[in-house]
């Protein structure tokens, strides 16, 4: 069962509110990893900065986590850190003529329901220590999920925290995809998006250059191989419940799906093969 999280009013409002519903598995972090593997000082500071000046709303967050999880920010962000060099996995496809986003879900995942002030709200599936989704819709009809991992060293902040501005700001994929090739942030990450009129696209961010890809075949499969990206569209053309099944045995996970249309995430339990 996926805990769900319900965050409301101001970016600390809404941290506070995530490290309070989460603080168990943040204080769990704080006893089995402590600060091991973290950075120099130096450049962890370098980087929350980078983040409060580019990010300023989730910066306001995060310490909000913080603060309502009962833990120190260098915890707090050594987690975040973390899970952000993590490889994060995600499809777009057109199934039965409906562009949905697919991402695979850590044993750790939360179903977050934001309500921020002067924002649209929105259904997410996140991880305790991020601001940025892994995968969610917004009430006005974009759909965004992430793949890839920040493998940067420098002290820039990670491209994945697009996804939560977007959703936040966005109601289709062309203000989204705008948005997200002229703003900073650091290479690693590939950033998928639908909207409920049928537009579809993905900005690869993963290189030194920001890149517009659209579907081939009803497919945006970036990071894959050939032959998977064959048997995903092999699944397609039989239907919905042979895509669940053959992303179900890609990521050996959980997945879920983010419907802009219904304007809502779902987990997706696959059809396993007798």
């Amino acid at each position: 069962m996926i805990p769900t999280v319900s965050c409301r009013g101001a970016p600390r409002d809404l941290g506070w509110d995530q490290g309070r519903a989460c603080a168990k598995a943040l204080r769990g972090v704080r006893r089995v990893r402590g600060l091991r593997g973290w950075k120099p000082s130096g450049t962890r500071n370098a980087l929350l900065n980078d983040v409060r000046r580019h990010f300023p709303h989730q910066a306001e967050q995060l310490e909000g986590i913080a603060r309502g999880a009962g833990v120190g920010l260098d915890v707090l962000a050594a987690e975040w850190l973390r899970c952000l060099r993590e490889p994060m996995f995600a499809v777009a496809a057109i199934c039965e003529g409906s562009a949905q986003l697919y991402a695979a879900l850590p044993g750790d995942a939360v179903l977050r329901q934001s309500c921020s002030e002067g924002r649209f709200e929105t259904d997410e599936y996140c991880r305790p220590a991020l601001t940025a989704p892994l995968l969610g819709a917004n009430e006005a009809g974009l759909a965004v999920a992430v793949l890839g991992r920040f493998a940067a060293e420098g002290r820039t902040a990670p491209g994945a925290l697009l996804a939560r501005d977007c959703l936040e700001r966005f109601e289709d994929v062309e203000a989204a995809l705008a948005w997200c090739r002229v703003r900073p942030g650091a290479a690693g990450h590939a950033l998928l998006f639908a909207d409920a009129r049928g537009g579809v696209c993905a900005v690869d961010r993963r290189g030194a250059v920001a890149e517009r890809v659209s579907p081939q075949a009803g497919l945006i499969g970036l990071g894959v191989s050939r032959e998977v990206s064959a048997a995903l569209r092999a699944a397609l053309a039989e239907g919905e419940a042979a895509l669940h099944a053959e992303l179900g045995a890609l990521w050996g996970s959980a997945l879920a799906v983010a419907d802009p249309v219904a304007r809502r995430t779902r987990l997706i339990v696959p059809e396993r093969s007798p």
